[in-house]
C-alpha cells in the first residue's frame, strides 16, 4: 500500500497481509517502536497483475503514457526528496 498525505504527497508505503484491513497502524520493519496510525489516510494498492498463465493480461504502455505517468508521480514525492532525485539525475547526465 502507498498512503498519501492531506497535500496528496507520498507519505508512507507499507506492507499488509492479503487479507489485512489497510486503515491500521503501520510498523517498521526493523524498529518496532516506529509506527504510524495511516487509518484516515487516503491509500492505493500498489501492485497489479501483468500476467496470468504465461499471458500478458493488461494492455501495456506507451513511452509517452509512462512519461506522462513518471512526471506525475514525481511531482507526488517530497520536496527535499524531489532536489534530491534531481542531483542525482543531472549527475548520471552530465557526469557519466
Amino acid at each position: 500500500m502507498r498512503y498519501f498525505d492531506e497535500d496528496g504527497k507520498f507519505y508512507r508505503d507499507g506492507i499488509l497481509l492479503q487479507n489485512q484491513e489497510p486503515n491500521v497502524t503501520i510498523y517498521h520493519p526493523f524498529h518496532y517502536y516506529k509506527n504510524t496510525d495511516v487509518s484516515k489516510l487516503k491509500y492505493e494498492i500498489l501492485t497489479q497483475q501483468v500476467m496470468k498463465n504465461g499471458k500478458l493480461c493488461c494492455v501495456p504502455r506507451t513511452l509517452k503514457e509512462i512519461k506522462a505517468y513518471s512526471m506525475q508521480r514525481f511531482e507526488q514525492l517530497a520536496n527535499v526528496l524531489r532536489r534530491k532525485t534531481r542531483l542525482k539525475i543531472l549527475s548520471l547526465v552530465f557526469f557519466s
